[in-house]
């Protein structure tokens, strides 16, 4: 609905019934112009308004997966970065949790009296001076919705392998010998930068991070054919099998524990 120059999302309550009757509009091609949804809304799907409770503009939109928003004037620079849905399946064969990865949604008494919130919402607005070298950050907010995480052995096994490469003595040898040289590099450059430190200062007029909630789910099961799993089972992939054994299937095997 578009109120005060702006659009805004009605409650899922109502997108759900406006949606029903927009679709069996397209079907019937009901010719009648006003319908009345209910006690207290009647829309006009022809000119996309509605009438009651007040005389509004509408319009049917898709929900963006991403939404990104920059501003920039002479003396601010906003973000506004909102991600709405993010999913990680799980398509190995006979997998015990098909979704290893997706928010939570909200209660159905929560969610149907209010708009579709974003999984992760972040909005920053930064105020620059070219006389101060002060970074100001007159607003920082990260707003993360609920979360469930859900893995079994088999998926870890998978993760694990896929940045796992075959053991070759020579790889080995030539990949510890670039970690040192890495390493040597990196105090030398640290050095050169503490010395040489003029790092800007940062200020923070409102920061707000918001808590987070997962449900984590983890079983070592694995499903599947473990026989030819076994065979091609790399040796970190066997440590991490003994290690979870190890644990006790009392504290390895869970449903559904919080942890916020």
């Amino acid at each position: 609905m578009k109120r005060k120059q702006r659009w805004k999302p009605f409650s899922q309550k109502l997108i759900n019934l406006l949606e029903q009757s927009y679709q069996t509009h397209l079907i019937e091609k009901t010719a009648e112009h006003w319908i009345k949804l209910d006690s207290n809304l009647e829309v006009n799907f022809h000119v996309m308004q509605i009438r009651l409770p007040q005389r509004l503009s509408i319009r049917r939109n898709f929900l963006s997966g991403i939404q990104v928003e920059y501003k920039q004037s002479a003396h601010h620079r906003s973000l506004r970065a909102q991600l709405y849905w993010l999913q990680v399946d799980n398509q190995l064969p006979g997998a015990i949790f098909p979704i290893a990865f997706h928010p939570v949604p909200p209660p159905k008494s929560i969610a149907l009296d209010s708009e579709p919130k974003p999984f992760v919402d972040i909005s920053i607005i930064t105020r620059f001076n070219e006389h101060s070298q002060v970074m100001q950050f007159k607003y920082f907010m990260v707003l993360i919705q609920e979360m469930a995480v859900k893995i079994d052995q088999g998926f870890l096994s998978a993760v694990i392998a896929l940045f796992t490469s075959a053991s070759d003595p020579l790889a080995v040898t030539q990949k510890t010998n670039l970690i040192d040289q890495d390493m040597e590099a990196l105090k030398t450059e640290l050095m050169e930068t503490s010395m040489t430190d003029a790092s800007r200062l940062s200020f923070f007029e409102y920061f707000h991070i918001s808590p987070l909630k997962l449900h984590l789910s983890l079983s070592l099961d694995s499903g599947g054919d473990e026989s030819s799993k076994e065979k091609h089972e790399a040796v970190p992939l066997q440590s991490l099998h003994i290690l979870l054994k190890s644990i006790g299937a009392t504290l390895t095997d869970v449903d559904d524990l919080i942890f916020k």
